[in-house]
């Protein structure tokens, strides 16, 4: 993950408009002016949800910066066989959570997709929990 970053109000608005403009999604919309509209909702506590929204790309963002860095540092370098093996591993610890085409998929089919993997167990962690919370 990257370093926490002192920004000016300028480079963090510019920042937040990009964050926003590119991953901010609703059920009724997405994008900057989708935001833009959610935080005039005063009814709903608009500008909370923005923003909890806003931080939750962030931390998704940085996960993702993670996994490929670690994919860089550590993965990159496993032979074919090592990295076939890791994912064997990893479809037979995380089965339960990882859906039927990607199990279809042999080891070697996948063994260029770890970040993504990586990518998608680390969503479903946090995805989970807050939707069986209530």
């Amino acid at each position: 993950m990257r370093l926490p970053m002192i920004l000016t109000p300028t480079q963090a608005q510019t920042e937040a408009v990009m964050l926003l403009d590119r991953y901010y999604r609703t059920a009724h919309d997405h994008a900057f002016n989708a935001a833009l509209l959610d935080v005039m909702d005063t009814r709903h506590n608009g500008l909370e949800l923005v923003l909890t929204i806003l931080v939750d790309i962030i931390k998704q963002r940085q996960q993702e910066e993670f996994a490929k860095s670690v994919y860089v540092d550590v993965l990159a370098p496993l032979s074919w066989e090592q990295r076939c093996a890791l994912v064997s591993e990893i479809r037979q610890r995380c089965k339960a959570f990882l859906p039927d085409e990607v199990l279809a998929c042999s080891p070697a089919q996948l063994a260029d997709e770890i970040p993504e993997l990586f990518s998608s167990l680390i969503t479903l962690r946090d995805v989970l929990p807050k939707r069986y919370a209530s």
